[in-house]
């Protein structure tokens, strides 16, 4: 789903929804973005020490902590309306070393993936929290 205007503001009335009900804004908090970020940061600096397992290894291990909280994340499959959580879950569990090595830009292959699980997250209301 792209950033819309009525996106935004059904984000916001689920959100404020939760809080007339006595709830949290958000149903959890995923945080692989605090590992990942770094690595990306790293890899555009051309850190020649970041090997391509480092970064299969934090992407795996993005899927797999969606996996562990999210309970549309933890079957076999996936709901129909689950489709963008699906996306980002199965591509990071599918990503090899080789494909890594040999991806032209695979943080631009990440943020596509990353782009639909935030619109995911955004209306299921769970925060990805960012590194600083």
């Amino acid at each position: 789903m792209p950033r819309t205007i009525e996106h935004i503001v059904q984000c916001h009335n689920l959100a404020e929804s939760r809080t007339k009900r006595g709830l949290s804004k958000w149903d959890g908090k995923l945080s692989f973005m605090m590992d990942i970020g770094p690595l990306a940061k790293r890899l555009e600096a051309g850190d020649t020490t970041l090997t391509a397992q480092t970064l299969l290894d934090a992407f795996k291990a993005a899927a797999q902590e969606i996996r562990s909280k999210i309970p549309q994340a933890q079957g076999a499959y996936f709901k129909m309306e689950d489709d963008d959580l699906e996306y980002f879950v199965l591509t990071m569990e599918e990503w090899t070393v080789v494909f890594i090595e040999n991806c032209p830009d695979i943080f631009e292959e990440f943020d596509e993936a990353l782009e639909r699980l935030y619109d995911w997250c955004d209306i299921n209301r769970w925060w990805i929290e960012l590194a600083r």
